[in-house]
C-alpha cells in the first residue's frame, strides 16, 4: 500500500478535503494553518474525496441518500417516544411505591 500513497496522481489513492477558508467569521487571515486547526469547522467543507472517489460535492454527501436517513429517523421517532413515556410511567409507579 505505501507505494499508492503520498501523491495526488494518477493510480494514487487520495484523500482530499477542500475547506472554504474565505468566510467572515475566519478574518483576517494571517496564519492560513491557524485558521484551519483553530477556526474552521464542519460548515467549511465544501468537497471530499476518500480513495479518489468524491463523497463530498459543494457541501452535499453524494454518498448517502438523506431523504431515505431523514425517513428511517422519523419513523424511529414514534417508536423512541413510546419507549420514553413507558419509561417515565415506570418510574413514576415505582418512585409511588
Amino acid at each position: 500500500m505505501s507505494e499508492k500513497i503520498g501523491r495526488l496522481e494518477k493510480g494514487y489513492a487520495a484523500d482530499i478535503a477542500v475547506l472554504n477558508i474565505k468566510d467572515v467569521k475566519n478574518l483576517p487571515i494571517h496564519n492560513p494553518v491557524d485558521t484551519v486547526i483553530n477556526y474552521l469547522d464542519g460548515d467549511n467543507v465544501t468537497d471530499v474525496i476518500v480513495n479518489g472517489k468524491l463523497v463530498i460535492e459543494n457541501g452535499k454527501v453524494k454518498t448517502l441518500d438523506g431523504e431515505k436517513i431523514t425517513e428511517e429517523l422519523l419513523n424511529w421517532e414514534e417508536e423512541i417516544k413510546e419507549k420514553f413515556s413507558e419509561l417515565a410511567k415506570q418510574l413514576k409507579t415505582s418512585h409511588n411505591i
